[in-house]
């Protein structure tokens, strides 16, 4: 019977030891970006003649709707003014992860930032938000491209006590765009 009971504490334990970490919910928020004019084909991390590789194959993004590798440039070279929401967050004491959640009527695009230094408005792209629509395993209904309606989702790894910035472009959309921030630990 003891032989049992161990075999069977050290089975759990195990199994246990296996269940992958959930992060632990430190600060989640409600947020909405107020609508603005869409950008729709002039948004800068989709315009950049600049910054166009010559083989789309050599585009450094991972996302593979982004054939031109340009989504860094919603961080860097924001614009047209006017075209995006920025909300600006403060990582609390605990904080490893955030993540900005989001689903647009039609498309907004929705990307974490480092918070830029004072009196610029370019800064480090940290994570761009992913359509479920890029990965077709994992495709929402009605979702074509990331359009319409597809849920964004965007996670970046944080520092407590510093600032990040959420901001949202208005790519097609005619209402604000309601999302959901979590810093997690």
């Amino acid at each position: 019977m003891l032989r049992r009971v161990i075999a069977l504490g050290l089975i759990a334990g195990t199994l246990f030891a296996l269940q992958p970490a959930q992060a632990k919910t430190i600060k989640k928020k409600t947020v909405t970006f107020a609508w603005v004019p869409p950008c729709a084909t002039v948004c800068s991390y989709n315009i950049n003649l600049n910054a166009l590789p010559s083989d789309p194959a050599d585009a450094p993004s991972a996302d593979p709707l982004d054939l031109l590798g340009e989504t860094a440039n919603g961080c860097t070279d924001p614009g047209p003014a006017g075209s995006y929401v920025d909300i600006i967050v403060t990582a609390p004491k605990g904080a490893r992860a955030l993540t900005l959640a989001a689903v647009p009527t039609v498309d907004w695009d929705t990307f974490i930032c480092a918070k830029p230094k004072a009196g610029k408005t370019g800064s480090k792209l940290l994570a761009a938000g992913v359509n479920p629509a890029a990965d077709a395993e994992s495709a929402e209904p009605g979702c074509i491209l990331g359009i319409p309606a597809c849920p964004e989702k965007a996670v970046a790894a944080v520092k407590p006590g510093i600032k990040y910035v959420l901001r949202a472009f208005n790519y097609s959309d005619p209402l604000d765009l309601v999302g959901t921030y979590t810093f997690s630990g």
